[in-house]
């Protein structure tokens, strides 16, 4: 074995053991999925204003109540599993959750356990924090008799989103007999009920539709090859190269110098260098500096793929094909509908695997948790735009197709997602991401251009934020 070739079978066994490191240490981080999931049951209580109105059965307002005390409780849970370190960091979310977990629990009929709770937010929250004084203020409002704290209704405005605020305010308008405050609460709350039945049709309504959609497909697909109908077939690409220039680009490339060299070495040194403090930017800074960090791996990566294969140039015609005169937007938004059955269906599965843990994408949480229009713009060019052109070019333009040299095509699609769900370094999303790399890589395979999988994967990445969009709105 030559010294280059030693040089970069070496490194590449560094990346995959720091990649495995990162990936063991998501174990102990939660998921967005159960934060994704406490939003959505806040558009349900929002809609409980509209089942009033209606004469809705008084059972159906104490399932809803119920089925959000429990989602809550079980965050709750999650949060307090962790260890100091990491309750440390989270306090803040944990004497949130108490807080409205404690709501949940007065507006359902028991004030003493409501109490108990905001006692306990109290006692977890740090000293003076927003969550210790709402927590405060709520006890007030509840034990009985009543006790009116000083700056209350900002205090419950600032602190409290949805439901939980309206049900507060309520509380605290009653006590003080402020009719027109009462009247105009009720207005709003009916707007943000209609607002909240709007996102839930949306949110369940769109992947349902879709997700029909892509069963007809799939059904369609199995009858013409039942019947033997013509269907692009899976064929590999000629490769002029080696595996060593392969493990080049995919590990010391791709994983040592883009992701570890430039993004968590060489940029953040040279922000120091000049002075420059990322954490004081704003939501749209930081957005905006995610895009450029983002795009900066990007192009050191492809830069270091074309260097790495220049010299077997001229390559073979069917190589980072991208062709406008063709049907890959009919691949793309087909192979979109395909996917949404069947990760929707992976991820429910990997939901009851890893049991709310195992980390995830920290750009969904920005999302989710911002109300900037500028700033979720940025993350779409991240997602939507920068990601599917970078990411289709090296797992499946170049990856996948090299894979074809050693492996049958199929293989080669399966090893190309799993190292795509793998680069993403969250455990938690391996199976419905390795579920999607496989979808792309069949769809580029039969439809031989880049175009087709750079769509389906700008398209899945879209419908990822319009959700988090819909389910981050007061």
């Amino acid at each position: 074995m030559g010294i280059r070739r030693l040089l970069v079978w070496s490194l590449s066994l560094l990346a995959c053991l720091l990649m495995g490191n990162v990936l063991l240490a998501s174990w102990q981080q939660p998921q967005v999925q159960s934060q994704l999931e406490l939003r959505q049951s806040e558009l349900s209580l929002q809609v409980l204003q509209l089942q009033d109105q209606w004469a809705s059965a008084d059972t159906d307002r104490q399932n809803t109540l119920a089925a959000a005390e429990s989602s809550f409780r079980q965050r709750v849970e999650q949060l307090q599993d962790n260890s100091a370190t990491e309750l440390l960091v989270q306090s803040d979310r944990l004497s949130q959750a108490l807080v409205e977990l404690g709501l949940l629990e007065a507006v359902g009929g028991k004030p003493q356990a409501a109490i108990a709770t905001w006692q306990n937010a109290i006692a977890t929250a740090l000293p003076d924090s927003a969550n210790q004084q709402a927590a405060a203020i709520l006890i007030g409002l509840w034990q009985d008799p009543p006790r009116l704290l000083p700056d209350a209704e900002p205090q419950l405005r600032s602190q409290l989103r949805g439901w939980f605020q309206t049900q507060a305010l309520e509380q605290l308008y009653s006590l003080q007999q402020r009719s027109e405050a009462l009247a105009s609460l009720a207005q709003r709350q009916n707007r943000a009920a209609w607002q909240a039945l709007i996102a839930l049709l949306l949110l369940n309504g769109l992947p349902l539709i879709g997700s029909l959609l892509g069963l007809v497909l799939l059904g369609y697909l199995g009858w013409r090859r039942w019947r033997k109908q013509p269907f692009p077939p899976l064929q590999g690409w000629t490769v002029p190269w080696d595996s060593t220039v392969v493990a080049w680009v995919m590990l010391p490339g791709f994983i040592l110098i883009g992701q570890i060299g430039l993004n968590q070495l060489l940029l953040p040194a040279l922000l120091a260098a000049v002075g420059f403090d990322s954490s004081q930017l704003g939501v749209s800074g930081q957005a905006f500096s995610i895009l450029v960090r983002y795009g900066l791996m990007a192009i050191l990566v492809l830069g270091l793929l074309v260097w790495t294969i220049q010299r077997y140039r001229p390559l073979p015609p069917d190589w980072f094909v991208l062709r406008w005169r063709s049907r890959w937007a009919l691949w793309g938004i087909g192979g979109y509908w395909v996917a949404l059955p069947i990760v929707i269906g992976t991820s429910l599965l990997n939901q009851l695997i890893w049991q709310g843990r195992g980390g995830s994408n920290p750009l969904l949480e920005l999302v989710l948790d911002t109300g900037s229009r500028s700033a979720l713009f940025w993350f779409w060019v991240t997602a939507a735009i920068a990601a599917p052109l970078f990411e289709e070019v090296l797992f499946r333009g170049f990856l996948m197709a090299s894979l074809t040299r050693w492996l049958p095509v199929r293989g080669a699609i399966a090893l190309s997602g799993l190292l795509f769900a793998l680069a993403h370094l969250s455990l938690s999303e391996v199976l419905p991401l390795f579920a999607l790399g496989c979808l792309l890589g069949d769809v580029y395979a039969r439809s031989r251009n880049l175009l087709a999988p750079m769509l389906l994967h700008g398209l899945w990445n879209s419908g990822t934020l319009i959700s988090l969009l819909l389910l981050s709105q007061p």
